[in-house]
């Protein structure tokens, strides 16, 4: 089975149908919520456990765990160096995705020191697709200056660009030039890092702290986004408590823009652009 499909399949289900090697490493009730590929033969997956394995499928073994003490909130893998980003909401470790050693705990303290802050309160975290850099970002009520691009070795800034407030996303395109966010007042953002400009943008950007804060319950909302480095960005909508969620593909050279149905609640969205196939799980249903 092709990792793309076996991705597809592994997160719309119960982690059994992964490998039966995979019942071994978690509970049963348990299901997948995150999974990476370190190649077609070794997938690393997380669960709504906290718990983080990979194994071999040819091999039917486990080859390394380890887990958190809550669930899964931060998860990026970088192909090109093989190292993968985990990280709950009390912890952030930068992982060897061959072995599950640990390359880097994400320190608040230190990662400050690194950007020349005062003080840091991270928000989001994502790993550079080819260099394995670490990306933190500060929590920010207004656009600005908060994302910061570490080296390879994480001892110096090699970047840093203006990201919308509070983004719910954050991730690099498949090139790692640009970074795709999703954040408050409907903004979709592709962001040139380097000339810290944007390359497409919707929405209402928050350049003013607002006095007060309002909700909608159950509307429609982006919910992740990839862009491929060149001109085709996917935009995946949910479609909150009324509606089915839709997928906008759109071509930011030609200016042109294509839609279909997906189900709702969406739990991650990933493409092989270089096989022609889109990869929409949701907590319900299947979609490819």
């Amino acid at each position: 089975m092709p990792a793309a499909l076996l991705l597809f399949a592994a997160l719309s289900a119960d982690p059994a149908e992964m490998a039966p090697v995979y019942r071994r490493a978690a509970p049963a009730e348990t299901v997948l919520t995150h999974l990476a590929w370190v190649d077609d033969d070794r997938p690393v997956a997380a669960d709504s456990g906290g718990r983080v394995v990979c194994v071999s499928l040819g091999r039917d073994e486990v080859l390394w765990k380890t887990s958190f003490e809550k669930d899964i909130r931060h998860w990026s893998y970088s192909p090109a160096t093989r190292r993968l980003l985990v990280g709950d909401w009390s912890e952030t470790r930068v992982l060897d995705a061959e072995s599950g050693d640990v390359l880097l705990d994400a320190d608040d303290d230190a990662l400050a020191e690194l950007a020349g802050l005062d003080r840091l309160h991270t928000h989001k975290f994502a790993l550079h697709p080819r260099t394995g850099g670490l990306l933190f970002t500060r929590f920010s009520l207004t656009f600005g200056r908060h994302a910061f691009l570490t080296d390879s070795g994480y001892r110096r800034l090699t970047a840093a660009a203006s990201l919308d407030a509070t983004p719910r996303e954050v991730r690099f395109s498949a090139t790692g030039n640009h970074l795709v966010s999703i954040a408050d007042e409907e903004v979709v953002c592709v962001r040139d890092i380097a000339a810290d400009k944007d390359r497409h943008f919707c929405g209402d950007r928050v350049l003013v702290e607002p006095e007060t804060h309002s909700f909608t319950i159950g509307p429609p909302f982006a919910s992740h986004a990839l862009f491929d480095g060149a001109s085709t960005l996917l935009v995946a909508t949910d479609g909150g408590c009324w509606m089915h969620g839709h997928l906008t593909v759109r071509d930011l050279e030609a200016g042109t823009e294509r839609q279909f149905g997906v189900p709702h609640h969406h739990i991650e969205l990933d493409a092989a652009s270089d096989r022609g196939l889109l990869v929409v799980p949701s907590r319900r249903h299947r979609s490819r």
